[in-house]
Parts: C-alpha cells; sequence; structure tokens
C-alpha cells in the first residue's frame, strides 16, 4: 500500500509542478499582450497629440511622453507602460491650452473610421 500511495504522491506533485508551468506560462502571454495591446493605445494618443499641436500650431504641449520607443518595449506590462505615461504631472494650465477634448475627438474619429473599414486605426 505504500509504494502505491509514493507513487500517486509523485503523479500528483508532477501534475502540479506541470500546472504551475503552464499558468505562469498563461499569465506571461496574456500580460505581453496587454503591454502590446497598451504599448498600441499609448501611441494612438501620442498621435493625436501631435496632430492637434500641429493644427492649433502648439510648440510645446506639456505632458507629453518623456520616453522613447526603447523605453516603451522595455516595460513589461499594460499597468508599467501606464506608470511611464502618467509620469509627469502639471501643477498648473490654463484652460484654453488644454486640448484633452480635440485628442479624444480624433482618437474616437480614427477608431469609428477603423471599425467602419475593418482596418486598425492610423
Amino acid at each position: 500500500m505504500l509504494p502505491e500511495l509514493f507513487d500517486e504522491l509523485q503523479r500528483f506533485e508532477r501534475e502540479r509542478f506541470a500546472l504551475e508551468r503552464d499558468y505562469k506560462k498563461l499569465a506571461d502571454e496574456v500580460d505581453a499582450q496587454k503591454a502590446a495591446e497598451m504599448r498600441t493605445v499609448l501611441n494612438d494618443i501620442r498621435n493625436a497629440i501631435a496632430r492637434v499641436s500641429k493644427e492649433t500650431e502648439l510648440h510645446v504641449v506639456l505632458k507629453a511622453m518623456e520616453f522613447d520607443e526603447e523605453e516603451l518595449e522595455q516595460a513589461r506590462t499594460a499597468e508599467g507602460l501606464v506608470r511611464q505615461f502618467r509620469g509627469n504631472s502639471i501643477l498648473y494650465h490654463a484652460p484654453s491650452v488644454d486640448i484633452t477634448k480635440q485628442v479624444i475627438d480624433i482618437l474616437n474619429a480614427d477608431y469609428k473610421k477603423s471599425k467602419d473599414t475593418g482596418q486598425g486605426a492610423k
């Protein structure tokens, strides 16, 4: 009886180890996918900000991302990307220089256009 119990315990431990390994692999894949999607969203936001800035002839937009593409690629999680994106805070700005609504309008229009054509936003 004892050898059978020992064999069963070993089988259980092997299966537990395999399950933990598979769970970690899946969690890593999900994190990588979330990070890739967040990277795309943040790039869309940055591009919309640039478009509004050019159209309104703004020379400086505060709260811009202060990291380059290499730093974006190094972020491992969506949360890390968001932390980088929110890294700076604005202590004051005149309401007349807030382009948030225009940026959101562009993002929404690009999204609607991509849904209508069945393609990703550009």
